[in-house]
C-alpha cells in the first residue's frame, strides 16, 4: 500500500560547485487504481541561484489505465 521511489543526480561541474536534483516520491495505494502522491524536489541548480527557491512540494494523484 505504501510505496518510496524516485531519484538523485548528482552533477559534476569541472572548475565549479557541484549540483544534486533529487525528487523522493512516497506513494500510497488508495484504491487498486489509484495512488495519492507526495514528492519532495530539491534542484541545486535553482537553489545557487539568490531569485529561485530551488526546493519544494508537490501532491498529485496516480490513476492506472
Amino acid at each position: 500500500r505504501v510505496r518510496i521511489s524516485g531519484f538523485a543526480d548528482l552533477n559534476l561541474i569541472e572548475g565549479a560547485d557541484d549540483q544534486w536534483v533529487i525528487e523522493p516520491q512516497l506513494n500510497i495505494k488508495l484504491t487498486d487504481r489509484v495512488d495519492f502522491l507526495v514528492e519532495y524536489r530539491f534542484n541545486g541548480f535553482e537553489d545557487a541561484n539568490a531569485a529561485l527557491d530551488g526546493e519544494g512540494v508537490a501532491f498529485g494523484l496516480g490513476i492506472e489505465f
